[in-house]
């Protein structure tokens, strides 16, 4: 396994303390929490994820969604981030919407550690995945994982996951 070891022993929901308090340090300790990491591009499907969100959820659930991402991988878009986010809410209307928190950061090892260990569950909605790194982190945390059937992530995850079905369209200008 080539990538960092991010459980550091974490085996039940940890209180984030001094590490991401000033961030989560509002969430009450019986929420639900719903953590998804990516980047904000369509192939990750920020708009699915907001969508399933907002219909699952109310503003009367005790849930949140902690939506830890980025628009450019050398952040200098990042400033940007909050604002694309609200353009994607007004897009989809909810009368009562259930709270989200959005990072916008870099997160060192210790945070993510932090970070993995505060949710309840992960959850990726991606339309198409190489690998699927911040899942297989989760899940290494101890994090059930709410997926997309498709792609790596049903090769990879199998029934280890909790599986949202999935169908393959047509792409503009490729030959099927």
């Amino acid at each position: 396994f080539p990538h960092e070891d991010l459980t550091g022993g974490l085996k039940a929901r940890q209180r984030p303390g001094g590490v991401l308090g000033n961030e989560l340090g509002s969430i009450g300790d019986n929420t639900r929490v719903f953590l998804s990491i990516f980047q904000w591009q369509h192939r990750k499907n920020p708009e699915g994820l907001l969508a399933a969100y907002y219909h699952a959820f109310t503003g009367a659930d005790d849930v949140v969604l902690v939506i830890k991402s980025y628009l450019e991988p050398n952040a200098s878009g990042n400033d940007k981030l909050a604002k694309v986010l609200r353009e994607a809410l007004e897009r989809i209307k909810h009368p009562n919407p259930p709270r989200i928190v959005l990072l916008h950061r870099f997160m060192n090892s210790v945070e993510l550690r932090a970070l993995y260990g505060f949710a309840d569950a992960y959850v990726s909605l991606s339309r198409a995945e190489g690998w699927g790194l911040p899942m297989h982190e989760a899940q290494l945390a101890g994090l059930p994982c709410i997926q997309t059937d498709f792609s790596a992530n049903a090769e990879t995850f199998g029934a280890g996951a909790l599986r949202v079905p999935a169908h393959a369209s047509p792409v503009y200008g490729f030959k099927h």
